[in-house]
């Protein structure tokens, strides 16, 4: 899992193409990057939610490289779409880790009894 990590984020980083005047390089930006930006964000968004407790809650080194992307994501002052994704995606990490330590919070306490010990059957 730590391989696809590194994948989406060559792949967030996509190389820009050689020899692209200012108008192309606009073009490009735009149309192409952004897409393939909004994609990879779209698959970590879904990964994060959809599967936090069997991928990443006790993945200790898989949670710290996605952290280091969002990081990064954040400091792109220069792209805002990247700075809101990498919010966004910070604020589903932390909504998942609260759910996390409140689900072991509550597996740790005894369950309650439906029924007494020492209960008859006549006393139903």
């Amino acid at each position: 899992t730590t391989r696809l990590v590194q994948l989406l984020q060559q792949r967030y980083y996509v190389p820009t193409p050689p020899n692209m005047d200012k108008h192309e390089l606009e073009v490009y930006k735009t149309k192409k990057l952004a897409r393939i930006q909004i994609k990879v964000f779209s698959v970590l968004k879904y990964w994060i939610e959809e599967h936090w407790q069997d991928d990443f809650a006790g993945d200790t080194e898989l949670h710290a490289q996605l952290e280091n992307i969002i990081t990064a994501w954040k400091s792109e002052s220069a792209n805002p779409w990247s700075v809101k994704s990498g919010m966004q995606l910070s604020a589903i990490i932390k909504r998942k880790m609260q759910g996390h330590e409140k689900r072991l919070q509550s597996q740790s306490k005894a369950p309650k009894l439906l029924i007494k010990p020492m209960t008859k059957l006549s006393q139903f």
